[in-house]
């Protein structure tokens, strides 16, 4: 009966007169007629209380359909549909360009902070920090004279990713060793050994420059004075002095070293204003010869601010002695030399014979000797190297016997000659 009515309906609302059961004359396709079969073909034969439901469900069905299309439903298109839809064109502008550390992690620098995490860009970096007494902790600045080694993480952000054909590389600055590039896509994990961290000026340490022992402690020569405290410069310089063969220091009060003997020297030297030693150098005597040279090591003491050496030096030059002949005895210095006095000469005023120089005074200081005048020279007399007056050493002149000479220190003698008087000239 339902079926039936439902059946009068739609006629009576779709169509005309129908041909027969199941077929109606309507003036287009009807979705909701009975599916008819061609005469004579094989017909699937529903009940007629099956017929309405059918239809319902076709129609449920399209609508949904089509509504799934337009939303996008995933619960019946699938996930990869959906993803499938959303996924842009390969983007070549999304792809990390910089592969230089030095950009990311810079090459350790006393004094500076170490990088611990950063976001540059499109890229995470997270670095972990090692040295010679294992992993550093926390946040730390690098110190001068230590290696440090870093394990660093990079990651990429916002869709972005690595060139499969780069390598991250330090190639702006030096390393220990490069590290060697996983190549990953999305991450890299990188282990970079530095060198070991130079000092920056600021913060170098104070270091001696001059390290030419003669500069500090001259070698000995004839008649030279040695060195036994001195202050020079950013240190300071002690020094012992004993003959070579001798146990015995000399005192303070020797002041002059002699002829012909070799000398040792304990030198002590040590830095001051907050300077150091140059662990890399050692004191030598660049410009003097010694006979030998050796350390002297202690243990409680740093080689940073102090040094100690022992030094033994060649003998010192063997003098002539002026004022002496061969066998000792006395042999005054002959100052013929310097002329007598005559009536318009002119006097001299320097004498020299390779053993010794001189300057000679008058007295009077005419220019020209005047007649009737007695002259008086005063001479001071320096010897030359090599050479040294006796220290009962006197002279000559052959043109008088008034001849002075005054105690001789070694080096310099002075001597008074009166001359006779010039004469009237005629």
């Amino acid at each position: 009966m339902f079926d039936y009515a439902m059946n009068s309906r739609f006629v009576t609302k779709n169509s005309s007169v129908g041909n027969g059961p199941g077929s109606f004359n309507s003036s287009g396709p009807d979705l909701l007629s009975p599916i008819t079969a061609p005469r004579g073909s094989p017909r699937l034969f529903l009940p007629a209380r099956s017929r309405a439901p059918l239809r319902l469900f076709v129609v449920f069905f399209i609508l949904c359909s089509f509504f799934i299309f337009l939303t996008g439903c995933t619960d019946v298109m699938g996930e990869d549909w959906i993803e499938a839809r959303n996924i842009p064109e390969a983007d070549d502008s999304k792809i990390i360009s910089n592969y230089d550390l030095q950009s990311y992690v810079p090459v350790p620098v006393e004094g500076q902070e170490a990088l611990l995490f950063l976001i540059q860009g499109n890229l995470e970096v997270r670095v972990a920090w090692r040295n010679e007494g294992g992993e550093i902790t926390g946040s730390f600045a690098f110190i001068g004279g230590k290696t440090y080694q870093a394990d660093i993480t990079l990651k990429t952000k916002n869709g972005y990713t690595f060139d499969p054909e780069k390598s991250f590389k330090y190639y702006t600055a030096s390393v220990g060793d490069q590290p060697e590039d996983n190549f990953h896509t999305a991450s890299r994990e990188l282990s970079v050994t530095y060198l070991s961290v130079p000092a920056t000026e600021q913060n170098r340490k104070k270091l001696i420059s001059n390290y030419d022992l003669q500069y500090y402690v001259p070698v000995p020569t004839t008649r030279g004075t040695p060195v036994q405290h001195l202050a020079r410069g950013d240190m300071y310089v002690d020094v012992v002095w004993m003959k070579k063969g001798e146990d015995t220091e000399l005192p303070e009060s020797f002041d002059s070293f002699k002829d012909n003997t070799a000398y040792q020297a304990k030198i002590t030297l040590s830095v001051n204003n907050d300077y150091f030693f140059d662990l890399d150098m050692s004191f030598y005597y660049l410009e003097g010869e010694v006979e030998a040279q050796e350390a002297i090591i202690e243990s409680d003491e740093s080689p940073e601010v102090i040094r100690k050496l022992l030094i033994t030096y060649n003998p010192t030059e063997k003098l002539t002695i002026l004022g002496k002949n061969e066998v000792n005895e006395p042999e005054p210095i002959s100052l013929n030399g310097i002329e007598r006095p005559v009536t318009g000469g002119e006097p001299i005023l320097a004498v020299s014979d390779g053993r010794y120089t001189g300057v000679v005074l008058w007295d009077p200081s005419d220019e020209t000797f005047e007649a009737n005048t007695s002259y008086t020279a005063t001479v001071m007399l320096y010897t030359a190297s090599g050479y040294q007056f006796a220290a009962d050493c006197t002279a000559e002149h052959s043109a008088t016997e008034d001849v002075i000479t005054s105690a001789s220190d070694g080096t310099v003698m002075l001597v008074r000659i009166a001359f006779p008087s010039t004469g009237s000239g005629e």
